[in-house]
């Protein structure tokens, strides 16, 4: 042990700014090692320094300092005062079993139920007043409370902090007797220890820096520590107004440091911008025109004054422009790819049903162990929304669900002379059975949380289940080597929050388990930052401005110098002491702290020899106002002004391969994407179409190799780009989830109404013709309403199965407007007289032949199927019936009722019709079934004509690959050249400043 004649009184070493403290803590380093007692250049030292990044810059420095001098970096250990506290209590006491924010949560939630104070029962089941407690507690950590002196100063004569220091405390002893310590309980402990004459071994050694201010609780124990051992103490005293460091280190030391004489001596230099954005953006050209001169990246240090907003701007700036950088994260756990993963966990434990599950299936595609099946979550989602599952019941009938589907899809295939089966339904059998394997095991864990009675019960379902979707730590080193390091970082830190939830099973926590209490648990870890970017990450260093105090760099920006930021504003909490003489500011921070913080670390950089670029933006355009530069900033400095936004563009250094094409005579030369997004901007003003409008070329060399639908047809004619996308490219339009479908879709309710009559006129089709009833008379149908009903019931329950009528009770009274519609249908068709020769007749299929027609560019083979072709008279007249409102039907133009071919079922198929049953062409007709009427509409004459024209126009369109957009409909535009309705004025004025010849093609 110590003797007291060997322990030295603490020196003082004063350095004038950060950049100088590396060497002194050396030379203190040296001096202790080499004393009048010992002479050992590799005794221990330990290096305490505040918590931000001064030990970094130290860990950095002192190597190559101490390697010049030819001593090593053997013996040295580094560690905040907190870290030392809890090593020496360790050291004597053992292992510790630290508070954790959710146990202190749960902890606080059990005084408030069990023992809540008068001024809080009102609100105590309020979560924000948990929340509100739990962070009141956290500021007062190094305080302890059962020191009543302490706790009246802090709780005053107001109830309200009176309740706070009430629940605090009992919450810490609570925590206390079920064996966690507190922030508190560990520094009492290690002041406790270090005021022992025998605390420490002989040989202590320490250097205290005092780069900046200590929490106020703390020094009382750094002065303890400081008078059992051999001291040195580093104080950075650039600020020559520092009083309060002053003093701190006079308490620490037992003696005054000696006066500042720092001075500034750094080169600054202030800009000012237009905003936030753009004052960054400027900082970022500057960094990278350092770069191109040679600059290393770790060499450039970037500080913030405040987080909001510059952090997320700057890392997603420097991202952008493919600079690193290392330092604070503006990414909490809830944005890494494991937060992701447990929120939509415990979203499908809520609701279990296909579009949680495969919403979380789909985030991790590669499976974690070698005894599952491969994951294929696009596929799966495609083939359970085929086969209509939607909630949680539907799974245990999945196979069945895909049994019917893949009868009606081999039904289908027959009909169309196709083979039933294909290698395809094989593969979409195993594929769903490789789902409900994994779904079951999913569930299976999401069940074990619901039903968990305790919390070590639910904490080892979540950490199986991560380990199921994520993996180990060791799987996720190897196959998320490719992630940011902070992914893998987060996801150890997820779990290992998760298995401590266990804890909270203490019996004297009393904290009883629920979902919802796991659930908010789970929630406020997520909240939390992820861990910063090491230094070792390399690249600029992104800091906090309070970190300038000490700070290796060669060039340094500083942003957002406004008044009101930089320094900030007084704060103000419920314990905050306004003064710094106020008896609470003993143990906390006063209103000033942070401000004076900020000063010190300014003046820091100020008196070192890095240059300091700073800038300030002229207006808040997120908030509005005017800003202000800061009174910090040098009055003699001249600001240099960036003007407007176009500054950068045109006299920065170019951050994307965009702005570096600025700048250049032709900058589609550079990149092929701008390139290419060139000539689509100059396609827009030209006056013919170009490729960027669907002239591609060549697309099909000759029509007659494929059999193309009407319908197809019809699409290309509205649109050319739809067909491209649709019929070239095979783009699949989107289909209704049936998870969300509240209502029955406009398309199914028409193929409900057609696969209705189809049934009806089928049935009598198939009857003898010598002796079956007249069509729709007395004989045939004597209740319509009822076998409409009946037809709709059997269709319904098909429907019902693969969720496609929306909710149950609008779907009721939707059913009664369906069965009428058709009723109507019906009613109006028996009043002509006409009888059914065809129900759904199917032509240019795998069964029958297609319907040629001669163009001038060569023969087209159409297919096609016909929804009604009846006998009038002598004539085969063909119906096709729309089931929607007869406002929307409009009678055919006179010129051309064909509209250049976007109505050419009519013409064509009345060809067909009277090909095969004969007689002569009857007059087809559009049957528009609406709620309440039945409107038809007959093609003129001039109809057949003009599709003959129209199919000379498409065809020699399909040989020369013009797939130019047509003229969006006025009320619902187009689905592919403006899905989301907007955009039609563009697309439309485009369309007109389209030259065609006379025979309708582009000149």
């Amino acid at each position: 042990m110590l003797h007291p004649d060997e322990i030295l009184d603490p020196v003082i070493d004063t350095v004038s700014s950060g950049s100088q403290l590396p060497a002194a803590v050396a030379e203190a380093i040296n001096r202790l090692r080499s004393d009048d007692l010992v002479d050992d250049p590799f005794a221990d030292v330990v290096i305490i320094t505040p918590p931000d990044a001064t030990a970094n810059t130290l860990q950095h420095r002192l190597p190559l300092i101490t390697h010049e001098r030819g001593r090593g970096m053997s013996g040295i250990r580094f560690a905040t005062p907190f870290a030392l506290a809890r090593h020496l209590v360790e050291a004597v006491d053992g292992p510790l079993q630290m508070v954790r924010p959710h146990l202190l949560a749960a902890a606080v939630r059990s005084v408030l139920a069990t023992n809540c104070p008068d001024a809080l029962t009102t609100t105590a089941d309020h979560p924000a007043t948990i929340d509100a407690i739990v962070s009141l507690t956290e500021d007062l950590r190094f305080v302890s409370l059962s020191d009543r002196r302490m706790a009246n100063v802090l709780a005053g004569s107001t109830p309200g902090r009176q309740a706070v220091i009430e629940v605090a405390d009992q919450a810490r002893s609570m925590l206390r007797s079920a064996g966690y310590v507190s922030e508190a309980d560990i520094l009492a402990r290690a002041t406790e220890i270090v005021s022992s004459p025998d605390a420490l071994p002989s040989g202590h050694r320490s250097v205290i820096v005092a780069s900046t201010t200590f929490d106020p609780a703390l020094v009382d124990f750094l002065s303890h520590y400081a008078a059992i051992g051999d001291t040195r103490v580093v104080m950075l005293g650039s600020w020559s107004d520092d009083r309060e460091l002053a003093a701190q280190v006079t308490r620490i030391a037992k003696q005054a440091p000696p006066p500042s004489s720092a001075q500034r001596s750094a080169p600054i230099s202030v800009t000012s911008c237009p905003d936030h954005d753009e004052e960054v953006r400027h900082v970022m050209r500057s960094i990278a025109s350092l770069a191109d001169k040679g600059v290393s990246l770790d060499r450039i240090a970037l500080l913030l004054p405040t987080l909001d907003p510059y952090l997320r701007v700057v890392t997603d700036h420097l991202d952008r422009a493919g600079i690193g950088w290392s330092g604070v994260s503006p990414t909490t756990l809830a944005e890494s790819l494991a937060g992701q993963v447990v929120r939509l966990a415990l979203a499908a434990r809520r609701q279990p049903d296909r579009r949680h599950l495969l919403d979380l299936l789909s985030l991790v595609p590669q499976r974690a162990s070698a005894n599952e099946s491969h994951r294929d979550p696009a596929r799966w989602r495609r083939l359970t929304q085929r086969i209509g599952l939607a909630t949680e019941h539907d799974w245990e009938s999945a196979h069945d669900a895909l049994q019917r589907d893949q009868a009606e899809r081999a039904e289908r295939r027959q009909r169309q002379g196709l083979a039933p089966t294909t290698d395809a339904d094989a593969a979409d059998i195993d594929q769903l059975t490789a789902l409900l394997d994994l779904v079951e095991v999913v569930r299976s864990h999401l069940d074990q949380i619901t039903r968990a009675t305790r919390w070590r019960t639910a904490s080892r379902a979540a950490h199986d289940l991560l380990t199921l979707l994520i993996g180990g730590e060791q799987w996720r080193s190897a196959r998320w080597a490719d992630l940011p390091a902070w992914q893998r970082d987060a996801a150890t830190t997820i779990m290992s929050s998760i298995d401590a939830l266990a804890g909270l099973d203490a019996a004297r926590l009393s904290v009883d388990y629920t979902p919802d209490a796991f659930e908010r648990a789970i929630g406020d870890l997520l909240e939390h930052h992820a861990n910063s970017r090491p230094p070792t990450a390399g690249g600029v260093q992104v800091r906090r401005v309070t970190d300038g105090v000490c700070l290796d760099a060669d060039r340094i920006f500083v942003v957002g110098a406004i008044e009101g930021i930089f320094p900030p504003p007084r704060s103000g909490g419920l314990f905050t002491p306004a003064h710094r003489d106020s008896p609470a500011a003993d143990v906390l921070a006063h209103s000033a702290w942070t401000s004076d913080q900020v000063r010190r670390a300014w003046a820091s950089l100020a008196a070192g020899t890095a240059p300091i670029e700073v800038s300030w933006p002229r207006a808040n355009l997120r908030q509005g106002g005017e800003n202000f530069r800061s009174r910090l900033l040098p009055t003699t400095t001249s600001d240099h002004e960036v003007a407007t936004h176009a500054d950068g563009l045109h006299h920065g250094r170019a951050l994307t391969v965009a702005e570096g094409a600025f700048a250049v005579a032709r900058p589609w030369t550079r990149s092929p994407i701008i390139h290419r997004r060139a000539k689509a901007l100059v396609s827009r003003t030209l006056t013919e179409p170009t490729s960027y409008d669907g002239m591609i070329g060549n697309a099909a060399a000759d029509p007659s190799e494929r059999v193309y639908a009407v319908t197809s047809l019809e699409r290309l004619a509205r649109c050319g780009v739809s067909y491209l996308y649709r019929q070239v490219l095979g783009v699949g339009e989107d289909e209704d989830d049936p998870a969300v479908v509240n209502e029955i879709s406009p398309l199914t309710r028409g193929s409900l109404v057609h696969a209705v009559l189809y049934d009806l006129a089928a049935s009598w089709l198939s009857q003898d013709p010598m002796s079956r009833p007249k069509w729709l008379g007395d004989d045939h149908l004597p209740d319509l309403r009822a076998a409409v009903a009946e037809r709709v019931a059997v269709h319904e329950r098909t429907l019902a199965e693969h969720r496609q009528l929306g909710h149950p009770i609008r779907w009721a009274l939707e059913r009664d407007l369906i069965i009428t519609r058709i009723v109507n249908a019906l009613e109006a068709e028996r009043a002509t007289g006409r009888e059914p020769l065809a129900a759904e007749f199917s032509f240019g299929d795998a069964a029958s032949s297609p319907h040629v027609i001669d163009t001038a560019a060569g023969p087209l083979a159409l297919r096609g199927v016909i929804d009604r072709i009846d006998r009038v008279g002598d004539a085969a007249a063909v119906t096709d019936f729309k089931v929607i409102s007869s406002s929307f039907a409009p009678n055919f133009v006179a010129d051309d009722p064909t509209e250049g071919g976007a109505k050419l079922q009519l013409p064509l198929y009345a060809e067909v019709a009277a090909t095969v049953f004969g007689g002569e062409l009857g007059a087809p007709a559009y049957r528009y079934i609406g709620p309440s009427q039945v409107t038809d509409r007959v093609l003129p004459d001039s109809g057949h004509a003009h599709a003959h024209a129209a199919l000379d126009v498409l065809a020699d369109r399909l040989v020369r690959g013009d797939f130019r957009p047509g003229q969006p409909d006025p009320t619902w535009g187009c689905p592919d050249c403006c899905p989301d309705g907007l955009g039609r004025t563009e697309v439309t004025t485009r369309v007109q400043r389209f030259v065609t010849s006379e025979d309708g093609a582009p000149s």
